[in-house]
Formats: structure tokens, C-alpha cells, sequence
């Protein structure tokens, strides 16, 4: 059942504070700047629309570890201080893709903390036996996509440095991207 099908009373649990988090992989690409941007708004206008208060914690570029995540770190430390009923997030899978362990850690805080996950089509509630096996097959699933993304852009990554084009993100200090050739270019200083 979707979201805004469902009323905040048919999920037996209310809900006042919710955090939003957002988070994109890579910041090198020009567009994912934009589609979080357009996710904040999105998750700012479900929580206005059900009159919660909301905290936005934001990760550009952000490895997929826990502890080099400092907003994750910062947001499950609130969590645990109780700050908060819910998290919003636009997909699940944006809070970890990575190993089991940061999977665990992630959902034992939020079980223990009776804190839902919420998205803008779906409620995870982890106190419930039936949604956290769901949850379970899902993150099957997504840790496959996980890989299959990874390897991915691992192959394009090689075929390219192969081709004599620069892959490795933002160039180091004298050099500059030329997107037209798709290779480096020192810069002159004077």
C-alpha cells in the first residue's frame, strides 16, 4: 500500500519528527547534484504535507563504509538519542547497499530505537516480524544491484583509462579536465 494511500493513523504509530536523509554516491557527475536536490524536495513536501518536523542531514559523494559517513554517523546518533519517530529517505536502499555488518548496525538502531523508515511509496517498520523479512529479500536484492553497479563502472573505469581518457574524478592540482578530449591539461601558472 502506498504511502499517501495511508493515513499516519492505519500505521498504529505517530509520527512528529522524522529526519531526512539524502544521499548520492558520486558527486563527480553533473546531474546528481540536481536529482538530490529534486529528492529534498520531494521528502521536505511528504513531510510538510503530514505536518512533521523535519531535520535534514545531506552526503554528497560518500563512501559506502558507515564510519566515513559523517552525516549517517550524525544521524544514528540522534536516532539513538531518540530524536526522531521515522527517517525519511527516498529509497531504502540509500541508507546502506554495503556489507551486512553496516546493514545490522544501521537497523539494529533503529529497531532498538523504535525509529520507522519511510519512503515516499513505503513504511519499514523493523518491530514487525513480517516487514523486517521483507526488508531482508529486498536487501538480497539490492546488494546484488550493489555489485552489478560496481563492477560496472569498474569495466567502463578501465575501458576508458585503456582508451587514454582520464576516469579517476576530479584531476590533482596543476591539471584540468578537458571534457573534450576527455584527457588532462597542465595548467600554465604566472
Amino acid at each position: 500500500m502506498s504511502l499517501k494511500r495511508m493515513s499516519v493513523m492505519e500505521q498504529k504509530y505517530e509520527v512528529k519528527d522524522v529526519a531526512i536523509y539524502l544521499r548520492k554516491s558520486r558527486g563527480e557527475v553533473p546531474d546528481d547534484k540536481d536529482d538530490l536536490n529534486k529528492h529534498e524536495r520531494e521528502l521536505i513536501e511528504l513531510a510538510t504535507s503530514y505536518g512533521w518536523r523535519y531535520s535534514i542531514y545531506k552526503e554528497i559523494g560518500s563512501s559506502a563504509s558507515i564510519e566515513y559517513r559523517p552525516e549517517m554517523v550524525r544521524l544514528l546518533q540522534d536516532v539513538e538519542a531518540d530524536l526522531f519517530d521515522a527517517v525519511l529517505v527516498m529509497d531504502y536502499d540509500r541508507l546502506s547497499r554495503g556489507d551486512l555488518e553496516a546493514q545490522g548496525k544501521i537497523r539494529r538502531i533503529l529497531k532498538n530505537s523504535v525509529t520507522k523508515v519511510i519512503t515516499p511509496t513505503k513504511v519499514y517498520d523493523f518491530n514487525n516480524e513480517e516487514a523486517e523479512l521483507i526488508n531482508d529479500i529486498e536487501g538480497v536484492f539490492s546488494r546484488r544491484e550493489y555489485r552489478m553497479i560496481r563492477r560496472r563502472l569498474n569495466r567502463g573505469k578501465k575501458r576508458g583509462a585503456k582508451n587514454g581518457n582520464w576516469t579517476n574524478g576530479k584531476p590533482p592540482f596543476p591539471y584540468v579536465y578537458n571534457p573534450l578530449t576527455k584527457t588532462l591539461m597542465l595548467t600554465l601558472i604566472s
